[in-house]
């Protein structure tokens, strides 16, 4: 995976014309936490480690909370509304039942979809990775055919690997704070980091997550995978689990 890609006002999907913006964090996801707003106390963006570094942002559709032009709007609306749809119906499943799980860290794929679960957490798999490629392009990232094939219909992208994995620290937060009025959620994004290779032209290793409350969807990037790794792929799902 190259180091460094200019993708000139395209669509890193289809190459048409970029003229939609992507949320970086899920909308839905934003509303089930924060509310539909506007925000009547304004909503604090942590950038950093210092709150000063912060921004404030009063509804979901702010563009702070959104990636540049970086897609066309088919890919990313009809193309990709059942990706986002899927991931949705899962998200969904995981706040209400989140006692439960935090508990077992584990949950049954057919609670949450029935008998299409497998289409369904394929649907879920491909919306991480139309995420990631939104991260990817937005850092001027290239973005290789096994991913695009993959969002096309193909198979899993061989040289990635998901895991949805439980934090303990920030299933401690929550219960702490459950009851606390000034308590808002969790949703988050790591940076991108990684390795690149001696001529300083492609990346070898690259890792990121999207953090949901105490849920993490890690996901990771290696030319050495020989592959594809998801602890989705089980109707019974297991959780990794973090101990922090």
């Amino acid at each position: 995976m190259k180091k460094s890609k200019e993708y000139e006002g395209l669509c890193w999907w289809c190459g048409g014309k970029a003229d939609s913006q992507e949320h970086k964090y899920k909308r839905t996801d934003i509303i089930r936490e924060f509310g539909e707003g506007p925000y009547q106390k304004a909503l604090l963006r942590i950038m950093g480690s210092k709150i000063s570094s912060g921004e404030y942002v009063q509804g979901p559709k702010s563009s702070r909370l959104k990636y540049s032009l970086i897609m066309c709007s088919d890919c990313n609306n009809s193309k990709s509304q059942p990706f986002d749809l899927s991931y949705d119906k899962l998200m969904d499943f995981l706040k209400i039942n989140e006692d439960l799980i935090y508990q077992t860290r584990t949950f049954d794929l057919y609670n949450v979809f029935g008998e299409n679960w497998k289409e369904d957490t394929d649907n879920v798999m491909k919306y991480l990775i139309k995420h990631i490629c939104c991260r990817l392009a937005e850092s001027k990232i290239e973005i290789t055919n096994d991913v695009i094939n993959f969002l096309n219909g193909g198979e899993y992208p061989h040289l990635w690997k998901l895991h949805l994995i439980i934090e303990s620290k920030k299933v401690e937060w929550i219960e702490q704070m459950k009851n606390d009025k000034g308590w808002c959620g969790i949703l988050s994004l790591t940076p991108l980091t990684g390795t690149v290779n001696q001529e300083n032209t492609h990346w070898e290793h690259l890792i990121g997550s999207y953090n949901y409350r105490a849920y993490t969807f890690a996901y990771s990037y290696c030319y050495a995978y020989s592959q594809f790794s998801c602890n989705l792929t089980s109707r019974i799902v297991k959780f990794d689990f973090l101990k922090t």
